[in-house]
């Protein structure tokens, strides 16, 4: 027997990064015709001219990109156990016992990186549920303010938040998804149409939520 697997997965391409390529086809493919519009937290590019053939190319790769997540890939099951008359069951490949997990303890966290052109510094407070609140403070002038007020949470290694957005953006909002790397130092997903990868302090390995 075998268990079907995405396109992705059989590149070795994780989620987390699977998603940003997605959504960046999908803003190409908008680009001729919304071009430097705001659609939720996405942001089409504004092309300036776009040959008829781009026209065509552009929303076959975002459908490209979609069918890269659709599991048409088989791959070999585990062995099933193997009984015999002299005691119970056995198996080929001993699994060994789950680790428990590793609750992360209520703190301050910085974690610094850059969201587009501008210079990205984020202060939370971890709470005992794994929810988070904080600040996000940029290096100059963007659209949407240079602090912006922060809620979100953590699930095991998966982090996910909100910005509200300031300045002449006030009153919108946009998202952050994406998960724990490096060992727990580093934090790397889309937030908005961009690709976001940040260093953390201390490291936050996972949180798991009672």
């Amino acid at each position: 027997m075998s268990d079907p697997h995405s396109t992705y997965a059989a590149l070795g391409i994780p989620e987390i990064l699977a998603v940003p390529l997605a959504l960046i086809a999908l803003s190409l493919a908008l680009a001729p015709w919304f071009g430097g519009t705001q659609i939720g937290p996405l942001t089409v590019p504004s092309l300036r001219r776009t040959p008829v053939a781009a026209r065509v190319a552009l929303p076959c790769l975002f459908l490209a990109s979609l069918a890269g997540f659709l599991p048409i890939w088989s791959q070999d099951a585990a062995a099933p156990p193997v009984f015999d008359d002299r005691g119970p069951a056995v198996t080929d490949d001993a699994s060994p016992d789950p680790m428990p997990p590793t609750p992360s303890p209520a703190g301050d966290y910085a974690l610094s990186g850059r969201l587009g052109d501008y210079a990205a510094t984020l202060d939370i407070t971890l709470d005992d549920d794994c929810a988070f609140t904080g600040w996000a403070s940029f290096d100059g002038a963007p659209t949407g303010g240079a602090r912006n007020r922060l809620s979100g949470t953590v699930d095991g290694r998966d982090v996910r938040f909100t910005r509200r957005l300031d300045g002449v953006e006030r009153g919108k909002s946009d998202r952050f998804v994406g998960g724990l790397t490096e060992n727990g130092t580093a934090l790397e997903g889309a937030w908005g149409p961009f690709a976001f990868t940040a260093g953390i302090e201390p490291a936050l390995e996972r949180c798991d939520p009672p």
